[in-house]
């Protein structure tokens, strides 16, 4: 294996921990996330994977906004569920970006599933729905790394499958509605830390538009007749002792 082969899959273990670090910083906090904010050992792990970034000047300059925060446990779950809630008008969910009407909303909804079906993966039981940010960041996360696997084993058709997916979902899912639910959600919450969160993340799926090429026609709206209050889904109850990350199970 060359060099240039031994550093693709460098770069695409890398960009697999980032969308992993960012799936699990979006969900409501447990314990542990917490613990890692305030000793910084999230943050050490971010920085850690953007080292190894194509574009890690750009990345670099957002991790030098995240803070240590000083808020509790118990503050950062109220933020959450306050900035999650369905009082919002910056729904966590793609569908209602992309969706004109309700009809809309289903087709896509089966496109996205349709995209984790092609790789043999389904939404474990009792979590969220398939076009929450935090799944659709973890599904990109496990097609990073399977395309890493691939390049290791120097199965060239199976790196442009995955290759092929990730454009795709970025350009036509992730990369349309993604900027503007950060937009909004920066605008609205008052911790630093998820403001932090959101200018990191909207660079990065910028950066990987540009690493990917691929232009996403970004939304700048949500449809009114697409946003249905009555679907959110949250993970686990309000104030409960403890939430387990969305997993994506094997078919």
């Amino acid at each position: 294996m060359n060099s240039i082969a031994i550093l693709s899959i460098a770069h695409s273990l890398q960009r697999g921990k980032i969308y992993k670090f960012l799936s699990r910083a979006f969900l409501f906090p447990d314990e542990p996330f917490y613990k890692a904010i305030r000793e910084g050992t999230f943050l050490k792990g971010l920085k850690e994977a953007v080292k190894r970034y194509p574009h890690r000047s750009i990345l670099e300059k957002q991790l030098t906004a995240f803070p240590l925060e000083e808020h509790s446990l118990l503050d950062f779950r109220v933020e959450h569920t306050r900035l999650f809630s369905t009082s919002t008008d910056f729904p966590p969910y793609g569908t209602d970006y992309l969706s004109a009407h309700i009809f809309m909303k289903t087709q896509n909804l089966a496109d996205v599933a349709g995209f984790y079906r092609a790789f043999g993966l389904q939404i474990q039981g009792g979590t969220e729905r398939v076009d929450h940010l935090s799944v659709e960041l973890e599904f990109f996360s496990y097609l990073c790394l399977k395309e890493a696997y691939a390049a290791q084993r120097e199965a060239s058709e199976d790196v442009e499958i995955t290759l092929s997916a990730q454009k795709k979902f970025l350009e036509e899912h992730l990369g349309r509605w993604a900027p503007l639910f950060l937009h909004k959600f920066h605008e609205a919450t008052t911790f630093d830390f998820y403001k932090a969160l959101a200018r990191f993340t909207r660079q990065f799926l910028e950066a990987e538009a540009t690493f990917l090429g691929v232009a996403p026609d970004v939304i700048t709206r949500v449809t009114v007749d697409a946003y249905e209050p009555d679907s959110f889904i949250c993970s686990v109850g309000q104030f409960g002792d403890s939430s387990e990350p969305i997993r994506m199970v094997q078919l």
